[in-house]
């Protein structure tokens, strides 16, 4: 059977939500009218993406395949579209992502002239600006994130191979995805490239708080938190465990409870306190006299890193560090 040709893309084609409002059909989804479940579930805060019952559209006497079929070739998606964004100075963070992108580059590697800088701070030193980030981007996927549930979350990712990818190699997928570098004394911008530009997916599922944890009725950042048995709540707010249900979730997905845990890990949970970045770790530090004042926390804290934490990977000219170095205060013990 020959797959039909898609509609093409300048053509509009309107179709009915299921809150009764009028789309372009490359605009819609199938949900639960369609035995979509898992999309109705990660867009159930905009009802007026997912498609009206075959019934809204008379097609109630034809069969389910066909009418699947023909909203598929009018550009109906069953999973949220991932496709490219332009980020600048005016994106929510973008001086964050621009920072996580720059300290996290592959320096063995060569921009598009070819030229090697030998880490972040030989760059910085001549880098005049990156006025814009091309990524790419699952449609409304910062609500999603802020609204779904874990096991909704895990759901997606088991299902969607593009959403699985860009998670797992933590790099942009899409083709022309690329940083913008304007550097000083350079007549031409330099770009670093799509494969050598962390994923703009995983630092938002990283950096967003959506997160159950234990220690409190509320969210956090995947990044602060710590799947490592060691890590119990005297280490809030400084360290977090995440509140997942992971046999639950594992049985329901049909999964082993591990494949679960590297979701968590896919989405920025670590798994050792080794993984947090320099940033986190001195800031967290530099936090522990006002937000500790007892140190109770402090000696567990200080232990766990010094079991755990690489001290190659201290970046000497990182701000954090240099902070910390100036201003930062420890608990000791008294006399010593």
């Amino acid at each position: 059977e020959k797959s039909s040709i898609p509609v093409a893309h300048q053509i509009t084609i309107l179709t009915i939500s299921s809150n009764s409002k009028i789309r372009n059909a490359r605009e819609m989804y199938f949900g639960k009218n369609y035995d979509n479940e898992l999309t109705e579930r990660l867009y159930s805060f905009d009802k007026s993406k997912l498609l009206a019952s075959q019934q809204e559209f008379e097609f109630e006497n034809e069969k389910p395949e066909l009418v699947n079929k023909y909203f598929q070739w009018i550009g109906v998606a069953v999973l949220p579209r991932y496709s490219r964004i332009e980020l600048s100075a005016a994106t929510d963070k973008y001086n964050d992502y621009k920072e996580y992108v720059l300290r996290n580059y592959d320096y063995r590697k060569p921009n598009d002239y070819h030229e090697y800088y030998r880490d972040y701070n030989h760059l910085i030193g001549d880098l005049w600006s990156v006025p814009k980030i091309t990524v790419g981007y699952f449609d409304d996927l910062k609500k999603i994130i802020s609204r779904a549930k874990p096991e909704t979350i895990f759901e997606w990712i088991k299902q969607d191979e593009q959403l699985r990818k860009t998670l797992e190699e933590n790099n942009e997928t899409l083709p022309n995805t690329e940083a913008l570098l304007n550097l000083r004394g350079k007549q031409h911008s330099r770009k670093i490239k799509g494969a050598n530009l962390r994923s703009y997916t995983k630092w938002l599922f990283a950096t967003t708080e959506w997160l159950p944890i234990e220690s409190q009725n509320r969210k956090s950042v995947p990044d602060k938190c710590c799947l490592s048995k060691t890590i119990t709540e005297e280490f809030s707010p400084f360290v977090e465990k995440p509140k997942v249900e992971i046999p639950t979730i594992a049985d329901k997905l049909e999964m082993p409870e591990n494949a679960i845990e590297n979701y968590l890990v896919l989405v920025g949970v670590h798994r050792e306190i080794s993984s947090f970045s320099i940033a986190a770790l001195y800031d967290m530090l530099s936090s522990l006299p006002t937000s500790d004042k007892e140190g109770k926390a402090a000696r567990r804290i200080y232990r766990e890193i010094i079991s755990n934490f690489n001290e190659n990977r201290v970046d000497i000219n990182h701000p954090s560090y240099k902070s910390f170095l100036k201003d930062g205060k420890m608990f000791c013990q008294k006399g010593t």
